[in-house]
């Protein structure tokens, strides 16, 4: 997807998770100890960024895009051991995504790039020993709870996350305005709804 120039009709990510390829993907999701979902919208539809965004999308990778809700503030993580101070962290084995892993580094974590569905038997075989992922509903749903019992809050990497759907800027102009204009509005609807 973001990765090179568009060849797929469209797609739905968090734009950081490409933040090897081009860190200015990071800006489209989140920044660590960045805005919250309501500074993001207020940034995204009222300041400008989803001009400066697109524009960066359109130019470099030849897509366009629009965030698609908001996560709010997600979790800090389940983990196997309990943090009590910044040496807990020595040396963790921490699946976290984006930016926030080369923070975290900082700290003396090992950052761990894992897709969702391959956490829960990595924590469970100890192979991470903490994760983070989306909040509780989600991480009670992939089972986490089951083999990791300390859970942090917040993840200050993700303090209003939004996801995006992009599009083939070729594709996305071939589409009539009235379908435009309401992939725009079904998008929308999930910022504000």
């Amino acid at each position: 997807m973001p990765c090179r120039r568009a060849t797929s009709r469209l797609g739905h990510t968090a734009t950081y998770y490409y933040f090897g390829k081009d860190v200015a993907l990071t800006f489209g999701t989140d920044l660590p100890f960045g805005l919250n979902s309501r500074m993001k919208n207020a940034w995204f539809f009222h300041g400008g960024g989803q001009q400066l965004f697109d524009e960066f999308l359109r130019t470099k990778y030849g897509v366009t895009g629009f965030i698609s809700g908001s996560t709010n503030c997600q979790m800090g993580g389940w983990f196997r051991k309990e943090i009590n101070t910044l040496d807990d962290l020595k040396g963790l084995k921490f699946r976290v995504g984006g930016f926030a892993g080369l923070i975290l580094q900082r700290l003396g974590v090992v950052p761990q790039q894992i897709a969702g569905g391959d956490i829960y038997p990595a924590l469970e075989k100890g192979t991470i020993d903490a994760a983070e992922w989306v909040g509780p509903y989600d991480d009670e749903k992939l089972g986490f709870v089951k083999v990791a019992k300390y859970y942090y809050y917040p993840g200050w990497w993700e303090p209003g996350a939004t996801p995006h759907y992009l599009f083939n800027l070729a594709k996305w102009n071939e589409l009539p305005k009235t379908y435009q204009a309401a992939i725009l509005a079904a998008g929308q609807s999930r910022v504000c709804g």
